[in-house]
């Protein structure tokens, strides 16, 4: 097995400055070798290795050699990988998280904007609606009064129909009374005193005429006596008898008749009266319901125009939600879509850590491979030994179970710290390379039961010590062998006292250990408990009495 303090420096690792380089050199062969925790051992060793055993030391060189660039290969693969990737790239999250709040507040601004416009769009909408109200109300009213204007025109139509009405009705009325009475004389054969005395003057003087002449003739003639004469008279008295006789009943008729069609001629001229005042109270009726219609029609039209007017308010009204409504779901996704920057730069830089940590843990996974063989090898020969321990344990007296034994302690112990690369927890929840911590920087400390903050009082110089793999279910880091860890029960225990199935705060239990070569290692003291949490394991911190510095 070659010596701990031959390791070539790894790649990519340079020396910063002559100091470190000096400390490097002195580490290396001896000079300086610095231990962290309250541990020392000298260890005599005299041992015998058994035939067995010496061919199982051959059969695991032999794997060892096929097995160890299979798992220099991986490692140097997952180096690669993360060298050329996001995985390697410190993404700048407060810078994210500050672009994804500044478009948070624009988008709240935004909203908050949609508040007032949505205000301004409702009184607009109302203050219209409002004002359409008033004018329907104005207009109901004007055509309640022209109609009412109206009821005018069918009372003075009907007062003037009833008017006329009345007084055919009493020229009829006394047209057929004064009908009926010359009827009702002429029924007992009494006509018209001024119908006789007429009739009676009329035949007087024809009696005269004819009289006279008959006497005039008949005296030219000489045969006018007394005799002829009282002759003459008789005959004429008795023609006239005859005639009035004969003419009485012609005469009550004529006067019958002629009373009759008076009677007609009146009440034909107070129907037609009638009928006119009936037609004028038609005619009237009629143009006020023609007027009505025309009232009900003009409000009508006028009352669709302001509903049209009001619905078009109300269309504007819906629209402006509508907008505001898009524009604040708009609003929602801009700030939804925030986080979203930092949730992928997170995935981007796991999914590109994802296949080097892969090739790394499989590298690992073969060196583990080859520890195992030695260990199954280890302590079958003759062993005498005399130690002198004061504080902790060996590495493989608890990782593999005291099997290696003395072996082992001249490969595993050197400065238990971290190795660069170790993300120390920040209080404001990011993470920062462990050689990059400075004296005041503000990290997260683990005491009674929580979480809490710490602030950093010092820091150890880089040193040069043998670093081993800790893969646990669900987390992994690097460190020394005497480096403390918090057990899920409360205690400490240093990475040398591991057993496979130990089980650690935050992280689970143990499911691998293997070693990692000599590295450069650091360490912080923090305020408060001195712990401080590395790769999400909780961790003791030393002090300068410890680094001896």
């Amino acid at each position: 097995m070659k010596n701990w303090y031959r390791s070539p420096v790894h790649d990519g690792e340079e020396w910063h400055g002559q100091e470190e380089k000096n400390a490097c050199v002195e580490c290396r062969y001896g000079r300086m070798v610095r231990y962290k925790g309250g541990s020392s051992t000298t260890v005599t060793n005299s041992y015998t290795p058994s035939e067995g055993e010496k061919q199982l030391a051959q059969a695991s060189a032999d794997y060892a050699k096929k097995v160890a660039p299979n798992a220099y290969y991986l490692n140097d693969l997952g180096r690669k990988l993360l060298e050329n990737s996001l995985g390697a790239v410190q993404v700048d999250f407060n810078k994210l998280n500050e672009q994804a709040q500044s478009q948070i507040a624009e988008a709240t601004a935004g909203m908050r904007g949609l508040i007032g416009s949505n205000d301004a769009a409702a009184a607009a909408a109302n203050g219209t609606l409002g004002n359409l109200s008033g004018q329907m109300g104005a207009l109901a009213a004007q055509n309640a009064g022209r109609l009412g204007s109206l009821t005018g025109i069918y009372q003075g139509a009907t007062d003037q129909a009833n008017r006329a009405l009345g007084e055919a009705s009493g020229t009829i009325g006394q047209s057929a009374q004064t009908a009926n009475r010359a009827l009702s004389s002429l029924a007992t054969g009494q006509v018209p005193q001024q119908y006789q005395t007429n009739m009676e003057k009329s035949i007087s003087a024809a009696l005269q005429n004819t009289m006279g002449k008959s006497l005039a003739h008949l005296g030219n003639r000489g045969v006018l006596n007394s005799s002829v004469t009282t002759g003459a008279m008789s005959d004429i008295q008795r023609n006239a008898a005859d005639e009035v006789a004969r003419q009485y009943h012609a005469n009550i008729n004529q006067i019958a008749g002629l009373t009759q069609q008076q009677n007609a001629n009146t009440t034909g001229a107070a129907s037609a009266m009638a009928g006119l005042a009936q037609q004028q109270n038609a005619n009237s009726t009629a143009l006020a319901n023609n007027l009505g219609n025309i009232y009900n029609t003009q409000y009508a039209q006028q009352q669709n125009a302001l509903g049209q007017q009001a619905n078009l308010a109300q269309q504007q009204f819906s629209n402006k939600m509508s907008s505001n409504g898009q524009n604040g779901a708009i609003y929602g996704n801009l700030a939804n879509l925030a986080g979203q920057r930092i949730a992928l730069a997170a995935a981007a830089q796991e999914a590109a850590q994802n296949p080097a940590f892969r090739a790394w843990n499989a590298s690992m996974g073969l060196s583990g491979a080859t520890t195992n063989a030695l260990a199954g090898i280890a302590g079958k020969g003759t062993s005498t030994q005399t130690s002198t321990q004061s504080g902790g344990g060996g590495f493989f007296g608890g990782l593999l179970g005291g099997i290696v034994g003395g072996a082992a302690q001249g490969l595993g112990m050197g400065l238990f710290c971290f190795p660069p690369g170790t993300k120390i927890k920040m209080v404001d929840g990011s993470e920062k390379s462990i050689e990059h911590i400075e004296v005041g920087d503000k990290v997260m400390s683990y005491a009674d039961g929580a979480e809490q903050e710490a602030e950093v009082v010092n820091v150890m110089s880089r040193h040069y010590a043998d670093v081993y793999n800790i893969q646990c279910q669900l987390a992994h880091t690097s460190a020394t062998l005497t480096q403390p860890f918090l057990m899920e029960d409360g205690t400490y225990k240093t990475l040398g006292d591991m057993r496979i199935g130990d089980v650690l705060h935050g992280v689970g239990a143990v499911y691998g250990l293997s070693y990692s070569g000599e590295r450069p290692v650091h360490d912080i003291e923090v305020s408060g408990a001195n712990t401080y949490i590395a790769d999400g394991f909780v961790a003791k911190g030393g002090d300068r009495a410890i680094w001896k510095e």
